[in-house]
């Protein structure tokens, strides 16, 4: 029996077809799967409030996976499990060599040239070495760490959220994040993760749980008011209708979509009832869905920038402002202005018209990464009538999300936070979705 044949067939026994596949399966080890795990904790913590301890730790733990990843690919490749037509290797070259020429006419080489390299160390880790040695029960555990170690921030965001400044804005909640787009950002993709577990499951009380929590997640994007996140979680939503249609359907699709168009028209509906409950006579000003206006003077200046180096830009991770001389630290801020607006016109103005054409193949390889149309008639076609606990089937739902995610972000980094920064949360799980995703689609394919 071949290996198509099975996943054209749910219902097999996923040890069957593992059984197929070399005793020496690429693996992990213990080390890798701890300094991925630091990485994403220190990641975590370094969105809330409370992140100076740990703006350092990032890099150690990234240090560590990169090396124990590195020495398991070796490992791998010397016993014959080495992974090939992934296709990705030669497309992030040419990305890397084209973004590494706005370093070499960097306004601050050192600045840019430090950016890359951790920038290039995370592409690299995430998209070549970590899918060569991760198998997919272990890609499927990585899921689920990722969905608990958000809701954990989501959950701890409502029983202890931080103290409020007076630099923040009293009508937004940012719960224990540093501010109210990061709260939006991390609710958005908990809500997401837990809307496919409530239809997906095949154990009512999980699903009814899931649900729950999804909606629960979904108020905390509305009282966040980041419209950016708003914005991801529709495409999210329109996404998970694409894949389960036959799924998600009756009242509670229509109570979901009514709430998401809700979210984005009116931002600060929450804090208006809740305003309204307390009978204040206190009226903030009004903030309509426009997630461009408040953007625009940004963008305009980060155009500007381009236009006065329109070839290679003012050096990687720079804009137009950028100091020539730069004391050596762990951290941009304070730096650049327009890292985290969008990543489109950060590209332009950082790396000129080359930079920008080679950000176009990043988009592409997260594209390519789609479900085939196989595997989208089955997502299409399920049910829990009619579905089985096989690993297979738990391998489509694995690639769907996978997918959907990347998707969310980008569109997310086009009006708020960045897929360019090793440092950041949701960079990196961009790219972590991304590497996993690849991973299932040449294993299917």
């Amino acid at each position: 029996m071949n290996r198509v044949g099975i996943f054209q067939d749910p219902s097999l026994n996923y040890s069957l077809w593992a059984s197929l596949r070399s005793a020496h399966s690429p693996s992990l080890s213990i080390l890798t799967w701890l300094s991925l795990f630091g990485y994403l904790i220190a990641l975590a913590l370094t969105q809330t409030t409370y992140n100076q301890p740990f703006m350092t730790s990032r890099w150690i733990m990234l240090g560590i996976f990169t090396a124990s990843g590195f020495a398991d690919m070796i490992l791998v490749a010397a016993r014959g499990g080495y992974r090939l037509g992934f296709g990705n290797g030669q497309i992030l070259a040419i990305y890397l060599l084209a973004t590494f020429s706005s370093v070499i006419y960097a306004e601050n080489w050192l600045f840019s040239g430090m950016r890359w390299a951790s920038h290039a160390l995370m592409l690299l880790v995430l998209l070549l070495i970590f899918p060569q040695i991760v198998t997919l029960k272990q890609i499927r555990i990585l899921l689920a760490v990722l969905k608990y170690l958000l809701a954990a921030l989501v959950v701890v965001s409502w029983l202890s959220p931080a103290p409020v400044t007076v630099l923040d804005n009293n009508t937004l909640y940012k719960g224990v994040m540093g501010n109210a787009n990061s709260m939006g950002h991390i609710a958005f993709l908990t809500a997401i993760l837990f809307l496919q577990s409530a239809i997906i499951a095949r154990k009512p009380w999980v699903r009814y749980f899931s649900g729950a929590f999804a909606v629960a997640a979904m108020i905390t994007i509305w009282n966040s008011g980041a419209r950016s996140s708003m914005t991801a979680f529709s495409v999210g939503m329109l996404l998970l209708l694409y894949f389960y249609r036959k799924e998600m359907k009756g009242l509670a699709l229509i109570g979901i979509l009514l709430g998401s168009a809700a979210m984005v028209s009116y931002p600060q509906l929450p804090h208006e009832i809740f305003r309204f409950a307390q009978k204040s006579v206190q009226s903030e000003k009004s903030v309509s869905f426009d997630p461009i206006q408040s953007r625009a003077p940004v963008w305009s200046a980060s155009y500007a920038g381009f236009k006065k180096r329109p070839l290679f830009g003012w050096g990687f991770g720079a804009d137009s402002n950028i100091a020539k001389e730069w004391e050596i630290k762990l951290s941009a801020i304070g730096m650049v202005e327009r890292d985290a607006v969008n990543d489109f016109l950060f590209m332009l103005e950082g790396c000129g018209i080359i930079g920008l054409g080679a950000y176009l193949l990043l988009i592409y390889i997260i594209l390519r990464q789609r479900p085939s149309k196989l595997q989208s008639t089955i997502l299409k076609n399920f049910s829990h009538d009619g579905a089985s606990d096989s690993g297979i089937m738990a391998l489509h739902h694995a690639h769907a999300i996978l997918f959907i995610l990347p998707v969310c972000l980008l569109v997310l980094n086009q009006f708020d936070n960045s897929a360019l920064s090793a440092g950041n949360l949701i960079s990196v799980t961009l790219w972590l979705c991304t590497g996993c995703a690849a991973v299932i689609r040449r294993e299917i394919s």
